[in-house]
């Protein structure tokens, strides 16, 4: 998993060159821990999500982007 520890020159913490991508991304991200993650597909995020929480015991949230 990509870990966002500090934002970008533009603040955004890398999410304005990504959106870009795709209309509709989703942002996987730990309660508990610096992990998170965007992803174009639904179903890989609820995988990572999935995979983070059962190797770690932590909450992890998934939202979709506009």
């Amino acid at each position: 998993m990509h870990v966002v520890t500090n934002p970008g020159e533009d603040g955004n913490w890398g999410m304005s060159s990504q959106r870009s991508r795709a209309d509709r991304q989703y942002h996987v991200v730990c309660r508990e821990c610096v992990v998170e993650k965007l992803f174009e597909s639904a179903d890989d995020a609820a995988a990572a999500k999935l995979e983070h929480a059962k190797e770690t015991g932590h909450q992890v949230v998934v939202g979709r982007v506009k």
